[in-house]
């Protein structure tokens, strides 16, 4: 009977079903490529130009208009958004952000002005574009680094995919609060000092993007202060949503123990994880291996 039942389902199955997924009959998704492939290319390509051509010529349009520009109010640009630093900086101007890494250009050669007009990326994603300031985040820094070797990871970050005439910029985070991925949406409003260079996160060449990652990590736990100190497995995790753990060499150095990092986050404290050790060990000549 299950033999049956299973025949009867396969019988059953309409050919044409998942062909514009390319999952249909042979047959059908033959006879059907000729329209299908064009027609995903303009849903692919062509419609997503079209889209930002549009946002360009309304921006442009509204731009002069004060309600304009975009304003956080659930992530101010004041104290509450600092959060009580370690070392307390004082004189801490807010500017937007083609202000803020322009700055870096004042009294520069024309080159310099040129390479520093603001871009949300220029010339691709590398490790190269990402610098830390006046914040204790170097495990956030370095978690950007690692992940910046796979361009493509960072960009699925970004919903939005230039700069952005309102100063808005959304991203995707995974939030372990609840459990899945969040989109957290910030100004281009930075923290600087009385020379106007940002306080934290430094510009490369007018780039944006790791300023804008920062703040929505910022946002995310709750201050910059919050990013004070932190581990780099978390960052990867909240970045990629997936798993992490880590090897850890035993005391007699005979093996390396993986260590996997769970999640416990909190309210207050959506950073809280432990790593707990596993029966998994793997052999010395791995770590030799890996060091090569």
């Amino acid at each position: 009977m299950g033999k049956g039942s299973a025949a009867e389902s396969r019988e059953g199955k309409n050919p044409c079903e998942g062909v514009c997924d390319g999952k249909g009959a042979c047959w059908v998704n033959t006879l059907c490529s000729p329209c299908v492939l064009p027609a995903r290319s303009c849903l692919i390509y062509f419609l997503p130009c079209i889209e930002v051509y549009l946002n360009r010529l309304l921006c442009g349009a509204c731009v002069k208009c004060p309600c304009f520009t975009y304003t956080d109010n659930a992530f101010p640009a004041d104290d509450t958004s600092i959060g009580q630093l370690k070392t307390p900086k004082s004189g801490v101007k807010w500017r937007r952000g083609a202000a803020a890494v322009g700055s870096a250009a004042d009294g520069a050669s024309e080159e310099a002005r040129r390479t520093t007009h603001a871009v949300l990326v220029r010339d691709g994603i590398t490790p190269s574009d990402i610098g830390q300031g006046a914040l204790g985040d170097c495990w956030l820094m370095s978690a950007f680094a690692c992940l910046a070797e796979f361009p493509g990871a960072i960009e699925n970050l970004f919903l939005t995919r230039e700069v952005s005439l309102r100063g808005k910029y959304s991203v995707r985070l995974f939030d372990d609060r609840i459990g899945t991925w969040r989109v957290v949406s910030v100004d281009d409003c930075f923290p600087c000092d009385d020379d106007g260079t940002p306080l934290f996160a430094q510009p490369h060449q007018g780039e944006l993007w790791v300023l804008v990652l920062e703040k929505a990590f910022a946002k995310l736990c709750g201050s910059y202060a919050a990013l004070d100190g932190g581990l780099t497995l978390w960052a990867l995790h909240v970045m990629t949503g997936d798993h992490v753990f880590t090897l850890s060499r035993d005391e007699a150095g005979d093996a390396w123990r993986r260590l996997d990092m769970r999640m416990q986050p909190t309210d207050d404290n959506p950073r809280k994880v432990g790593l707990y050790t596993t029966p998994e060990s793997y052999s010395p000549e791995i770590g030799r291996a890996s060091c090569r």
